[in-house]
């Protein structure tokens, strides 16, 4: 997680692309798959410029190569104003964040003390009903948020 500074830059230019090419982008997932691809080349081409002369023979030998020799055009992104690193980066294990790509369809806000509202969830999300006036044992159990910052009375 970085700063607020550095999620408003990615935003601001994932918003200036969608702005510039509406039709060309699908979705905003779409935007920022273009731009995390974008900034692992510009990552790549900076790493591949500054291999050390053992790095550059083991890579030889080994016969690795990167994408960047694969590549069909060449693009440089360096001398530009244009900094392509946003500081993403990819959550393999779902660590840090549910996923939430198909999250509008799957998942709605219901009141818990509102048996209308669980029912009606009920019979479009096919859910099943819990007990009226019963919460899990770990939420009734738990400390409220922010206890730490309540005054003691």
């Amino acid at each position: 997680m970085g700063s607020v500074k550095a999620t408003r830059n990615a935003f601001k230019t994932a918003y200036e692309k969608w702005q510039k090419e509406p039709k060309a982008y699908r979705s905003r997932q779409e935007v920022f798959a273009e731009m995390f691809g974008e900034q692992e080349y510009q990552r790549e081409l900076i790493r591949s410029q500054h291999l050390t002369a053992t790095q550059r023979f083991s890579r030889w030998w080994s016969g690795s190569t990167s994408f960047l020799d694969t590549h069909t055009i060449p693009i440089s992104m360096q001398g530009g104003k244009t900094s392509f690193e946003h500081g993403i980066s990819l959550d393999y294990t779902s660590s840090l964040a549910q996923v939430v790509s198909s999250a509008s369809s799957d998942a709605d806000w219901i009141r818990y003390n509102d048996p209308k509202t669980l029912f009606t969830a009920a019979s479009t999300l096919n859910i099943t009903i819990p007990p009226q006036n019963s919460i899990q044992k770990d939420i009734a159990h738990s400390r409220p948020p922010f206890f730490s910052l309540a005054p003691i009375t």
